[in-house]
């Protein structure tokens, strides 16, 4: 039976990154507001602009002004082309992202807290509006691409429902809890004598290349433990270990699935201690799922969840197919941006906004 784990490519990143948002089954969800909050970051700059028009680059350059300054940069990749940088979130001080859609971010306190980067008086109106029917046709293919794949997407998140209710009867809860008490215990000291702060994070995104996996925890952990699914008991394991671990006092990074919301990577950065379900190198710590599964298995289970899966992954592979039909048109979007785009003039605007976040971050 294969997972609904498995269908994701490991994308090897220079940095250690996350993915910026996700396509789920209700819509794109961006976490902007989770990592660029104007009201805890100094300063945020939003880019506007088009398909193609050096946003990505710029938000790049940025991120290496900082590093010539010795300062530290969390990257967040674009959730629906992974090749593409959406923010860079620098020293924890100053976002620089990208607030186009479908990614939508306009300044909250503008001036105060935020300013527009607009890249878009960097192109020439005239060249695109002579080409204004072929833009407006693409835009209508793609999105009509992207609605079946939103409906592809609600569908797996339906069969992946009657899979972990299917998951729930077989899982051994008391085992587990057991479990996660003797795993807690050995954490030693917690981050507070509350409940523990969680941030979400994707390490996974459904996109117009394919199906990927980040291995950003893997990359931040000192010691990592592996939950191979087992009967589809991964999901209640580690929605109860990330649920646990906070209110044990622990400040935890979760990953979630970005289709289906379940919980499948976790970080304690306090610790340097994560908890995957993807497939680690073999030197690091696996966690024997079977233990949580109870003896009296029902009959037929097996093979409902054999179905439950396959069905699940056919909907997921016809979602990603459908998104890589839209990049076809997305593509060709950019092709278009790029000719009508003064690139040096853009280039010198780039320095100088570059120069003015090193300031910044000197001060």
């Amino acid at each position: 039976m294969k997972s609904v784990y498995g269908g994701y490519v490991r994308l090897e990143t220079k940095e250690t990154a996350y993915f910026a948002g996700a396509n789920t089954a209700e819509g794109f969800r961006g976490l902007y507001g989770e990592i660029a909050d104007e009201r805890k970051t100094e300063r945020v700059y939003v880019i506007k602009g088009g398909p193609g028009t050096g946003k990505s680059t710029l938000i790049r350059k940025a991120a290496d002004a900082a590093a010539k300054e010795g300062g530290d940069a969390e990257y967040f990749l674009c959730g629906s082309d992974p090749y593409s940088l959406d923010c860079a979130v620098l020293d924890g001080r100053i976002a620089v992202l990208d607030g186009t859609a479908p990614h939508v971010r306009d300044m909250t306190y503008p001036g105060a807290a935020s300013e527009l980067a607009d890249v878009s008086k960097f192109w020439d109106s005239a060249i695109l509006e002579e080409r204004r029917g072929e833009i407006a046709e693409l835009c209508t293919e793609k999105n009509a691409c992207w609605e079946s794949a939103y409906r592809w997407l609600r569908a797996a998140a339906a069969v992946d429902a009657e899979r972990t209710e299917l998951a729930e009867q077989v899982f051994d809860r008391e085992k587990a809890e057991a479990y996660i008490g003797r795993f807690i215990k050995r954490l030693g000291k917690p981050d507070s004598t509350e409940n523990g702060r969680t941030t979400v994070r994707y390490t996974r995104g459904v996109t117009m290349r394919g199906m990927f996996y980040l291995p950003a925890f893997e990359k931040q952990a000192d010691t990592l433990f592996a939950a191979a699914d087992a009967h589809g008991c991964a999901v209640p394991f580690m929605n109860l270990l990330a649920a646990r671990l906070t209110a044990a006092g622990f400040d935890a990074v979760v990953s979630f699935l970005p289709v289906t919301g379940h919980a499948d990577g976790i970080f304690l950065p306090g610790k340097r201690v994560a908890v995957v379900t993807a497939n680690p190198p073999e030197e690091h710590r696996r966690i024997n799922m079977t233990r949580f599964v109870r003896d009296d298995i029902p009959d037929g289970f097996r093979g409902q969840m054999r179905l439950a899966a396959k069905i699940e992954d056919s909907c997921m592979e016809e979602a990603a197919a459908c998104l890589a039909r839209a990049a076809d048109f997305h593509f060709a979007l950019e092709e278009i941006y790029k000719q009508a785009m003064d690139f040096p003039a853009l280039g010198r605007y780039t320095r100088k906004l570059c120069a003015g976040i090193a300031d910044r971050l000197k001060k």
